[in-house]
């Protein structure tokens, strides 16, 4: 008896020191539970993200995006018929060549990607050129203002185009050029046809190399009457790095 009174004595001193159990509310449990499956969760989602590269997995490729125009040269021009039929240094026709063949000229070298490509596009290596050709000096006041006015309107909004054309050489470019300016030829009386009375066609000329030769599309607006006291042109050529 001495012996069972002392084991319950010493049972009951074990159980006594064993902490009890706090009891949880059900609310924070599922709180606890709530949280650790978002994180989870957000685990696998940024275990997936970084598997796609290794499974060739990616975003849909962007479109490949061009540049603006890149300024190269500047010039002014006589137009007068003298002046180009004998082809002085200021004249039209030769300036006109010169810049394009400037442009064109150095057909081997590769222009490096820009930041406008993007990372799934590449720099074509023979860039293209725009040659822009306008009258330098306008009249203020002239009998045709008001058709003139219309006429810029009109082609601004929808300018005359000539797609397409191609040369074998930039001399035979810039010969249709001339007549296209002067009214002569196919192109060139359907230009005039629609840019009538004394109101001046400002050109937008671009120029891509083909494999031989150039394609040539010309967009021409009509506007305004040119000052023909001062009789010269102002040209711009710019490269424009194409991305593909």
């Amino acid at each position: 008896m001495k012996l069972s009174g002392r084991i319950n004595h010493t049972r009951s001193r074990w159980v006594a020191m064993v902490p009890r159990r706090t009891a949880v509310p059900d609310g924070f449990a599922r709180r606890v539970i709530s949280c650790a499956s978002y994180v989870v969760v957000q685990l696998v989602a940024l275990q997936f993200v970084m598997l796609q590269p290794r499974l060739g997995w990616s975003e849909e490729p962007q479109p490949c995006k061009n540049e603006a125009p890149e300024l190269v040269e500047q010039a002014t021009a006589e137009a007068g018929v003298l002046a180009n039929l004998t082809r002085r240094p200021n004249s039209l026709k030769v300036n006109i060549e010169r810049l394009l063949t400037k442009g064109l000229g150095d057909r081997t070298k590769g222009e490096p990607a820009s930041e406008a490509c993007t990372v799934s596009c590449n720099a074509s290596e023979t860039p293209a050129v725009l040659l822009t050709i306008e009258p330098s000096v306008y009249l203020s006041e002239y009998s045709d203002k008001a058709l003139c006015e219309k006429y810029l309107q009109t082609t601004t909004a929808a300018p005359i185009v000539f797609p397409g054309r191609t040369f074998a050489s930039v001399s035979q470019l810039q010969d249709w050029f001339w007549e296209l300016s002067t009214g002569k030829g196919e192109d060139g009386e359907a230009l005039y046809r629609r840019c009538t009375g004394s109101c001046s066609p400002r050109y937008r000329t671009e120029v891509r190399p083909k494999e031989s030769g150039y394609s040539v599309t010309t967009e021409v607006v009509c506007g305004p009457a040119r000052d023909k006291d001062d009789n010269t042109y102002t040209l711009k050529l710019f490269r424009l790095k194409s991305c593909r």
